[in-house]
C-alpha cells in the first residue's frame, strides 16, 4: 500500500466528501429554521427543535399545530434528511471499502516516525539507478527515505523500504517533509538533468550543509550541477566507460572492488571521520586498530589538507581532520564511530 506524509490527493478526497456533507446538513438545517419561521410564524427555539426532530426522524410529535403548508414542507425536510442519511453511509461505507481511514492512519504514522530521523540519507527518484541506491543503503543499515513522483516506482520497493513519500522532490515541502534539514546527504536520481537541477537548488537552499550526490546525463549539465550546489555530479557515460575499460584491462581489481562496494557480504570499503571531540584524535594508526575487537582494516588516510596516504606505518599520528579509508562491516563501522 503506498501512501505519502505530505498531504496528497486520497487526503483531499476525504475532505472534500467530509466538508461537502456538513455543508449539506448546515443548509438542511438553515432551511428548516428559516421555513417553520416563515411559514408558522414560530420562535428560533421551536423551529430549529422542530428542525432537529424532523431530520433526526425520531417520530416526536410536532412542536405545535402544522398547518397544511407547514406538513407539506416536514414532508420535503425529512426526504432531505433520510437522502442526506443515506448519502453519509454510503460515503463512509466507500472510505473505509477504499481502505482510506487505514492508509491515513499508517500513513500518519509514518510521518511522525520520519520528523524523528537524524542523519539520515534522502533518495530522490526510485528507477534503476535509485533502487540501486537504495539497496546498498539497505546493505549497509543506513536510515533514508525514498521519494519519487510515480506510485509505480513506489510500489516495487514497498515491501523492503520503511519510509517512502509519493510528491515532487523538487518542491521544498516535499524535502522538508523528508527531513532534509537534519539530513546528511540527498541522492539525486531522477530520469533527467532538469529535474535533478531543480532538487540539488532546493536541497542547498533548505540545507547549506548537507551533502548532495547527483545523477548527470549530459556532460554539459555537470557546470551547472556544481554551481547549483551539488558536491559531487555522477556521469553515467564517464562512469560506464570506465567501468568497461576496467573490465577490460584490471577484471580482478574490478571484481575486488565490486565485492567491497555491492557484494553479497556486508563489508565495505568506507570512511571514518576524526572530529575535534573524537577519541582517535592524536592517537596513531595502530591504537585505531586496537580500539575494537572486531575486523576492520585501514588500507588509507586523507589527510585534512586533502592528501591521501596509502603507504604509512602503524606508528603514523591521526589528526583532526583525517578520514581514515578502512575495510569493514556496518556493525564494526558503528562500533568505531
Amino acid at each position: 500500500m503506498i501512501f505519502s506524509p505530505i498531504q496528497h490527493k486520497s487526503d483531499m478526497e476525504i475532505k472534500k466528501r467530509i466538508i461537502f456533507i456538513l455543508l449539506i446538513l448546515f443548509g438542511l438545517f438553515a432551511l428548516g429554521v428559516a421555513g417553520y419561521r416563515i411559514i408558522e410564524k414560530w420562535d428560533y427555539l421551536d423551529a430549529f427543535f422542530m428542525t432537529v426532530i424532523t431530520l433526526a426522524t425520531v417520530g416526536y410529535s410536532e412542536v405545535r399545530p402544522l398547518t397544511e403548508a407547514g406538513r407539506i414542507f416536514t414532508i420535503f425536510l425529512i426526504i432531505g434528511g433520510i437522502g442526506l442519511f443515506s448519502y453519509s453511509i454510503a460515503t463512509i461505507g466507500a472510505i473505509v471499502a477504499e481502505g482510506e481511514i487505514v492508509k491515513n492512519f499508517r500513513r500518519r504514522k509514518m510521518e511522525k516516525k520520519i520528523r524523528s530521523l537524524k542523519e539520515h540519507y534522502i533518495v530522490c527518484g526510485c528507477r534503476d539507478i535509485g533502487r540501486n541506491i537504495i539497496d546498498e543503503l539497505i546493505k549497509t543499515k543506513k536510515p533514508f527515505v525514498a521519494v519519487d513522483t510515480d506510485e509505480a516506482y513506489l510500489a516495487r520497493i514497498d515491501d523492503k523500504v520503511e519510509f517512502f513519500l509519493l510528491g515532487d522532490p523538487a518542491e521544498d515541502i516535499t524535502l522538508e517533509k523528508a527531513g532534509i534539514e537534519s539530513a546528511s546527504g540527498i541522492f539525486c536520481a531522477l530520469s533527467n538533468d532538469k529535474d535533478n537541477l531543480f532538487i540539488v537548488l532546493a536541497a542547498r537552499n533548505l540545507n547549506k550543509k548537507i551533502r548532495i550526490v547527483t545523477e548527470c546525463v549530459e556532460d554539459s549539465s555537470i557546470g551547472k550541477f556544481h554551481k547549483a550546489g551539488a558536491d559531487n555530479v555522477i556521469s553515467t557515460n564517464v562512469i560506464g566507460g570506465m567501468r568497461m575499460a576496467s573490465e577490460m584491462l584490471r577484471p580482478n581489481v574490478t571484481d575486488f572492488l565490486d565485492i567491497m562496494l555491492r557484494g553479497r557480504s556486508n563489508v565495505r570499503v568506507n570512511e571514518v571521520l576524526v572530529e575535534k571531540d573524537s577519541s582517535f584524535n592524536g592517537v596513531t594508526v595502530s591504537d585505531f586498530s586496537k580500539n575494537h575487537k572486531a575486523y576492520a582494516t585501514t588500507v588509507a588516510l586523507k589527510r585534512a589538507s586533502g592528501d591521501y596516504l596509502y603507504h604509512f606505518s602503524e606508528d603514523l599520528q591521526i589528526e583532526e581532520g583525517d578520514s581514515l579509508i578502512v575495510i569493514a562491516d556496518p556493525e564494526v563501522l558503528k562500533k568505531i564511530k
